[in-house]
């Protein structure tokens, strides 16, 4: 299967990201695109773990944290990630602590990745089990910025939430999380920059962004 790995990186003078497997330490150098967004084309056989490095002359500046985990989807022939560069994160372990402690029936089904669309999932355990988490953002599906028109996510995998949308080729969206009450009132916009998210180029391959942390004010 071809896979591509993306990641959101700022450069310095110099640095060329890689893409690094875990199970043999294999590396892959990546290009840079626009919006500071390296990537990498690879043969994939089955799901490995894996991180990424810059890598300047002899420096080389690691991620932190746990490594990245390839999500295997049946019936592709094309995926692509979208991954964070990964940080220590001590708000993480807080957040562990809240999600074990606060029970949160669920009685849909997950949502799976599709060909010709996004799916976007995110570490949210703070969100009450009278609250929503949603997507909203520039495109038609994520409403435009207008949060009474926001994308419900999917709370199936709790502390984790799941959403689909459409992302055409080429189409560049940004978007952030929003939690809501469940009778639709806004309670909190996630905090820091709008994530952003470009379009495959192919139509049959589905985007899988799957380690974003929802970012709030403590």
């Amino acid at each position: 299967m071809k896979v591509t790995f993306a990641i959101h990186y700022i450069a310095m003078q110099g640095e060329i990201l890689h893409l690094v497997s875990c199970n043999d330490s294999k590396q892959w150098p990546m290009k840079c695109n626009v919006d500071n967004m390296w990537e990498v084309t690879i043969t994939v056989k089955e799901p490995f773990a894996y991180r990424y490095c810059a890598k300047c002359g002899d420096a080389v500046r690691w991620e932190e944290g746990e490594a990245h985990n390839m999500l295997f989807f049946e019936g592709f022939n094309r995926l692509r990630f979208v991954d964070a560069w990964h940080e220590v994160d001590e708000s993480r372990l807080v957040d562990n602590l809240l999600s074990d402690n606060q029970e949160r029936p669920c009685d849909i089904d997950p949502c799976a990745p599709k060909p010709g669309y996004a799916w976007v999932r995110v570490y949210a355990p703070r969100v009450k089990p009278d609250q929503v988490l949603a997507l909203v953002g520039s495109g038609n599906s994520l409403g435009y910025w207008d949060v009474n028109r926001a994308l419900t996510m999917n709370c199936a995998g709790f502390p984790y939430w799941t959403a689909v949308f459409p992302l055409h080729q080429g189409e560049r969206v940004e978007f952030k999380f929003v939690m809501k009450a469940s009778d639709g009132g806004l309670v909190a916009w996630e905090s820091g920059s709008n994530h952003i998210l470009t379009g495959s180029f192919t139509a049959r391959e589905a985007t899988i962004v799957s380690d974003l942390v929802m970012r709030t004010e403590n």
